[in-house]
């Protein structure tokens, strides 16, 4: 993010944020809701909140012998920027995830294709010989429609559950001929036309 002055961050009422500082690092709680997040941070890329906002701070290069290579200068700076752009959106995702959570569909298509779920797993018949079973993660929700082709699954934690889903879906990848198989909601997939049977005149 080349414009650092945007970050900044609206916080709600209903959040609460504890951050604890240490020699080399600081240790921030963000409770709400619908879960509570733990996450260690290091004190060169400080941050603080108020009541309404949290204010990140750009990290300042103090003089040094490569104070004059501008090139080595810019290449940290750059480093220093993007690292605080990451802290900027991990803490925007632990204030959704705490607050309401994440949650993303998808959808199996095939004759026979259906999701299912027992008290620990997700089972996905999904054409092979065998059905897949896979543990179901702490934190998830799983709730599937009454044809059974469609799957709902919620979690406080976006990577972990953009991680479980791109497992499930890697089983079966939509066809590129018939389209069948696992895809995210509204995901478009482009068809490819089939061969051609010869008419003989």
């Amino acid at each position: 993010m080349s414009n650092l002055t945007k970050l900044e961050i609206y916080k709600p009422d209903f959040l609460i944020i504890e951050l604890q500082k240490f020699q080399n690092h600081s240790v921030c709680w963000v409770s709400g809701p619908y879960y509570t997040f733990k996450k260690i941070y290091s004190n060169r890329f400080p941050f603080a909140f108020s009541k309404e906002k949290i204010r990140f701070y750009q990290a300042i290069l103090g003089k040094s012998s490569t104070f004059y290579k501008t090139q080595t200068r810019k290449n940290l700076q750059k480093k220093i920027n993007q690292h605080l752009s990451l802290l900027y959106v991990y803490m925007k995702q632990q204030m959704v995830g705490s607050s309401v959570g994440f949650q993303k569909f998808l959808q199996i298509r095939g004759v026979g294709y259906t999701f299912s779920i027992s008290s620990t797993s997700l089972i996905v018949d999904a054409g092979y010989s065998h059905v897949l079973r896979v543990k179901i993660p702490r934190f998830h929700i799983l709730t599937q429609s009454k044809k059974e082709t469609s799957l709902s699954v919620q979690s406080s934690n976006l990577v972990q559950l953009n991680k479980f889903l791109s497992n499930v879906r890697s089983w079966r990848k939509p066809d590129i001929y018939k389209g069948k198989g696992i895809r995210y909601q509204n995901e478009i997939t482009k068809l490819k036309e089939g061969k051609k049977k010869k008419t003989s005149s």
